[in-house]
């Protein structure tokens, strides 16, 4: 019986629509860094960018000081940036964000979490990473597969900017 549960519940996130327009996956993580765990109801009322990343991932590498700058920037408002690193070992990305540190010289203005078992990616879909999701109350805003850089940063924060008024 216990089988056939676990069966129907892999099952559901599986196939779950968990897309624009859509209420968003509600997680419950152990964070990366720091001891304890939270969910998606922690953030609630807020906007959030919410970004699925690996250390082998180069486009990952190469965004996330631009995903300090808009954590710094939207800090004051109801802005959260939520990172879950899905590497198959914890260390892989312990280690990943002690390099940023160093690299920013500060603590990192997001959020990280750990889904060991990927559940979260498999939830929405992703095909490879990063992928980003904006998400407002709860709800599926945007999609964004792939990094951000100089040519698409501004567009992320004209989401953003939208979103917050």
């Amino acid at each position: 019986m216990k089988l056939l549960l676990l069966l129907l519940l892999s099952t559901s996130v599986m196939f779950a629509k968990y897309d624009v327009g859509q209420k968003a996956y509600n997680f419950y993580l152990p964070q990366l860094m720091e001891k304890g765990s939270y969910g998606m109801k922690t953030y609630n009322n807020r906007l959030i960018l919410l970004n699925l990343w690996a250390s082998w991932c180069d486009g990952c590498k190469k965004e996330m000081p631009l995903f300090d700058t808009i954590g710094k920037k939207f800090s004051s408002k109801k802005f959260r940036l939520v990172t879950i690193n899905v590497d198959n070992k914890r260390s892989k990305g312990v280690k990943f964000v002690k390099k940023l540190r160093k690299k920013l010289g500060h603590k990192p203005h997001m959020a990280f979490f750990y889904d060991k078992k990927k559940s979260t990616a498999k939830a929405y879909r992703a095909s490879g990473f990063p992928l980003s999701i904006l998400i407002k109350n709860g709800k599926i805003i945007k999609r964004y597969v792939g990094s951000f850089d100089e040519s698409n940063e501004k567009q992320l924060i004209k989401d953003i900017q939208r979103q917050l008024r």
